[in-house]
């Protein structure tokens, strides 16, 4: 059909370059997916996706500023300064023959999806959902859809593309992605889409927790965070992305309080301001590692160690459960817990005496920022959030008020107190070993206190 609902404006100018290039080289290359389906929305698509019949090794010789990715699913990356535009080759779901470059589990979960394919038909019998079959040619100015997602689309529907519980099986991302388009879009889940997720449910274990990390931030970080926390708590997947948090998700204090801090982080994104993984998750997990650390402030082998000790070790457990499910790297876990820990000392009225050397923290902008979120849930907090803002304000300049800054500062002081350089971090010697997270790793004996033992505490 003709592409005049599309304003090619909206474009990203390295696309229409990916295409006219490969064009050019004899091969023919379409816009794909979201950024199609956005611009029939009349919205400004974040990434652009390009499809072509040209493999990932044809492609890298056509651009030198590339570089093919990935094990499961084999595409390329073309990079320019400012973008990067994804190049996936055409696929097939044509099964009849056995084949090396497309791999099934026994569940018929896809371990390998390259078989591909010649033509946008095979293509299209590949994709998830009807909205993000569309594909479109800018330079012919046409829009191909097979599958009815047009229609779906002005009618706002998600209706996934074959049998569902088929495709749940080869991917079980397709039910994460059919609840965010939902609150994304406002759309409604189609009833034979619906009626085969909950039967589907236990594949999301399946899910690599690296994947499941990176959907994470899609779901929270992009935008529409709150409606997303709706929409996955009311469809009970929410439990699927968290590690298990008992009565506390029924409480209305947690909704609350989680509701309002992904309402700040959705008003952040929209002014321009960029939302960062481990505030998230301190968000996310505050309840639980609230829960946790208040319990073992009661436990005799715990209440002999200082606070901020105990808040560590509740931070370790709930972490390393997390990890299982979203694998948050290292730089990110080590944040998390410098924001609980800071809700330690910012809660100590004493502190503020002598507030100097804590409002020049790196971390401490986000951690009275955190502090602020749980006035919505602990109004009493509200007074001491108020002094610390103004003490804040008055000790750091406001060119000086950002992480970056503040860390450049800290190294400009430590040379100039005697010329000695910090030494780079170890990481043979972390405590968990690895830039991943708590990926694999069991919790060791520290000191007096047994981690494992630890645990028990959760679920006394």
């Amino acid at each position: 059909m003709p592409g005049n609902l599309i304003n090619i404006k909206r474009i990203s100018p390295e696309a229409l370059q990916v295409i006219k290039r490969l064009n050019n080289a004899k091969y023919s290359a379409y816009l794909v997916g979201g950024c199609v389906r956005d611009l029939l929305l009349q919205k400004t698509p974040k990434d652009f996706d390009v499809v072509t019949d040209a493999t990932p090794e044809q492609i890298k010789k056509i651009f030198s500023n590339s570089r093919i990715i990935g094990k499961r699913f084999r595409l390329v990356h073309c990079v320019f300064r400012n973008n990067i535009i994804e190049v996936a080759t055409f696929r097939t779901e044509d099964s009849s023959s056995k084949n090396a470059d497309m791999i099934t589990s026994e569940d018929g979960y896809l371990l390998r999806d390259n078989k591909y394919g010649k033509s946008l038909l095979e293509d299209a019998c590949r994709r998830d959902y009807t909205i993000n079959a569309l594909y479109y040619s800018p330079f012919e100015n046409v829009i191909h859809d097979f599958h009815g997602g047009l229609y779906d689309l002005l009618n706002q529907n998600i209706e996934i593309i074959g049998d569902p519980v088929q495709r749940f099986q080869e991917d079980p991302v397709r039910i994460i992605r059919a609840y965010r388009f939902q609150a994304k879009l406002g759309f409604t889940l189609s009833e034979r889409t619906q009626k085969a997720i909950p039967e589907c449910l236990p594949l999301l274990k399946q899910i690599n927790t690296s994947r499941m990390y990176e959907e994470f931030n899609k779901i929270f970080l992009t935008g529409h965070g709150a409606t997303s926390f709706d929409v996955f708590l009311k469809n009970n997947i929410i439990e699927h992305l968290l590690i298990e948090h008992g009565s506390l998700i029924k409480e209305s204090s947690f909704s609350t309080f989680i509701n309002n801090a992904l309402i700040n982080a959705d008003n952040r994104l929209a002014s321009g301001k960029q939302n960062m993984p481990h505030f998230l998750y301190a968000v996310m997990l505050w309840p639980i590692v609230k829960q946790l650390y208040l319990k073992m402030l009661n436990i005799p082998r715990f209440s002999i160690l200082k606070d901020v000790t105990i808040m560590d070790k509740a931070s370790d457990i709930i972490l390393q459960r997390q990890c299982a499910i979203t694998n948050i790297p290292q730089r990110f876990i080590s944040d998390i817990k410098e924001i609980w820990n800071m809700q330690i000392a910012l809660e100590n009225q004493n502190n503020l005496d002598n507030p100097k050397e804590i409002v020049w923290k790196g971390i401490f902008r986000a951690s009275v920022d955190f502090l602020n979120a749980r006035i919505s849930v602990e109004p009493a907090l509200k007074e001491i959030a108020e002094q610390w803002v103004a003490q804040y304000e008055f000790f750091v300049p406001p060119e000086m008020r950002s992480r970056r800054q503040i860390i450049e500062r800290d190294k400009g002081n430590n040379s100039k107190k005697g010329g000695k350089k910090d030494k780079p971090a170890d990481r043979s010697k972390k405590k968990f070993g690895s830039k991943d997270g708590y990926k694999n790793k069991k919790f060791r004996k520290s000191g007096k206190v047994n981690l494992k033992k630890a645990q028990e505490v959760l679920e006394n």
